[in-house]
């Protein structure tokens, strides 16, 4: 049996493309991590901005996980570095732009859009 092509490989009924966290409060420009944020803007997001439009052309699934928080942080946790830098800063709140997908990114009417909480 030979090797699978790389046509086989990425078949859009077997690919999606997963973007995690590309947000208002994580990679815009009001993020709490202003250095992520930077480097993010730099090379990441515009690579990703050229990609989504060619993935959906393709057929393939694009699916973008997002993080809400509660504005006062009521059960969410912040013992580690990373859930404690810019905590006070973006509101995460459910509606707000830095719960938000960032705008360039979508979403498309066929995306995915997944939402976890932090918080109750």
């Amino acid at each position: 049996m030979s090797a699978p092509t790389l046509k086989d490989l990425l078949n859009p009924d077997r690919t999606a493309i997963v973007t995690q966290e590309l947000q208002g409060a994580v990679v815009g420009p009001d993020s709490g991590m202003a250095e992520l944020a930077h480097e993010a803007r730099r090379h990441a997001l515009p690579n990703i901005g050229r990609l989504l439009p060619v993935a959906r052309d393709a057929g393939v699934r694009v699916v973008h996980c997002l993080v809400h928080r509660r504005d006062d942080n009521q059960g969410s946790n912040d013992n580690a570095k990373l859930f404690a830098i810019g905590r006070h800063t973006t509101s995460m709140a459910p509606g707000s732009s830095g719960a938000s997908l960032l705008p360039e990114l979508g979403p498309a009417p066929s995306d995915l859009v997944l939402t976890r909480m932090h918080g109750r």
